[in-house]
């Protein structure tokens, strides 16, 4: 299993990229995480296609199925279930212009009735279908959205059993208060959703917090090493399902009000910084695993006995 990172440019503008692409080149980057809007043309796209791929990245697109107002984090007005659909077949077909890897899409809606997001669901699937990109977008698991709570999700998941995530766990265990592994309860959810995952968000989160302001503070040793062992049960997961021999994961640190004002250092340094240690800590668990055999997903999700023992 090879793990593709991508470099978020969340917080960038599209006019820092071309002093941005070479040091995430340098850096050792697979890729860059970039935002395409419905509205961007052909020819924008193009140019940034261009950018990207002079220093030889590869690109993870992120889209919506509805715009949010980035202030107050408000879905913009006009958000039912058919203009959410339509706005998602066009940032679809707008990310394609990319020719990405995959399309991270945050989708639906939190006030959306279970009944409402299953049937939501089922005609992405149709749209993916008729664009060809079955298999290519993932829905991420994102406060705000119709995918904001790990036990309602996983109730999505059994209804639309084809649907693919982005797993990004720093928001469950924000809106939840706890790390998703201290019950049996947390314990099953999670071996439900993760053969779902096929990408990415490696962030660590905090019971308060969906952004750690400092992983590697010794007061977060427990959050990281759940996270870390659950990113390691999510390659895992998709190596046993042989679907592809390759995961996209990306670095998503992002700006105020995500990154605390009272550390020393930047959202961007934070995330190179975390994409350095983590690649490391992962070549190592894959060199140690070399010749052995893949364990069962569900023995590989993180225990509250295994957090103690190892923070």
């Amino acid at each position: 299993m090879r793990p593709l990172f991508f470099k978020s440019t969340w917080g960038f503008e599209r006019s820092a990229f071309p002093d941005l692409f070479p040091k995430v080149a340098a850096l050792g980057y697979d890729g860059v995480d970039i935002k395409i809007f419905p509205e961007d043309d052909a020819e924008t796209l193009r140019g940034l296609k261009e950018v990207i791929s002079a220093n030889g990245l590869q690109v993870v697109c992120a889209a919506k199925s509805w715009p949010v107002e980035l202030v107050n984090f408000t879905q913009l007005p006009g958000n039912t279930m058919e203009a959410h659909l339509a706005y998602y077949r066009s940032n679809i077909v707008a990310a394609m212009r990319m020719e990405p890897l995959m399309i991270n899409v945050q989708s639906g809606c939190d006030h959306w009735t279970e009944e409402e997001c299953i049937e939501f669901y089922w005609k992405t699937l149709e749209i993916d279908r008729e664009l060809g990109v079955v298999g290519k977008v993932c829905h991420e698991t994102h406060r705000n959205r119709a995918l904001f709570h790990p036990f309602r999700t996983a109730r999505i998941l059994k209804a639309v059993p084809g649907l693919i995530l982005t797993g990004d766990i720093s928001h469950w265990t924000c809106v939840c208060e706890r790390m998703l592994c201290h019950t049996p309860e947390d314990i099953a959810v999670m071996k439900e959703v993760i053969p779902h995952i096929q990408n990415i968000h490696a962030r660590v989160g905090t019971a308060q917090a969906s952004q750690c302001p400092y992983p590697e503070n010794p007061v977060y040793s427990q959050q990281r090493v759940y996270f870390e062992e659950l990113w390691k049960s999510i390659l895992d997961s998709v190596a046993r399902q042989a679907r592809r021999d390759w995961i996209t994961i990306t670095l998503e640190y992002g700006p105020y009000p995500y990154m605390s004002p009272h550390v020393p250092t930047t959202f961007g340094d934070l995330g190179d910084s975390e994409f350095l240690r983590y690649a490391s800590c992962l070549a190592l668990t894959q060199a140690q695993k070399q010749g052995t055999q893949i364990a069962p997903v569900g023995d590989l999700v993180p225990s509250s006995d295994r957090l103690s023992s190892r923070a």
